[in-house]
């Protein structure tokens, strides 16, 4: 019986922790942006072999203007899709298309986080302007 109830209390513990964050990963808190999304797209690519479909969504945060915001990088491998997102829940707000192993490769090695995403795959509606939020 005890045995019975401490299973049904890990089980309702890491059900509501997984559950907690909508399908995002916490990736704690950076001094700045370019820090932040140069250590999503690392960890990205270190994932990269393990990743399955889907959405894979990093959140992050970083100290700017006294706001409490919390952003993402999205990644669908099988779609080879890269998304920002400036405000969890509220959907990317830039998206790259064609982005690959390769692609994160080159975008780690510039060790510039997003700034040069535009030059090295195909963002959809770039006339929304830089993908700078």
């Amino acid at each position: 019986m005890l045995t019975t109830r401490y299973f049904s209390l890990l089980l309702l513990v890491l059900f509501t922790s997984g559950c907690d964050l909508g399908g995002y990963h916490s990736m704690g808190q950076f001094p700045d942006r370019l820090t932040a999304e140069q250590k999503m797209l690392e960890h990205l690519l270190s994932e990269y072999d393990e990743l399955g479909s889907g959405d894979y969504k990093l959140i992050y945060q970083f100290p700017e203007k006294q706001k409490e915001l919390k952003y993402a990088i999205w990644y669908d491998k099988e779609l080879g899709r890269l998304g920002v997102e400036n405000d969890i829940y509220s959907g990317p707000c830039c998206v790259w298309v064609n982005v690959d192993q390769a692609v994160l490769r080159d975008l780690v090695a510039e060790k510039k986080g997003i700034l040069n995403a535009d030059s090295l795959s195909e963002r959809i509606h770039p006339d929304l302007g830089p993908c700078r939020y």
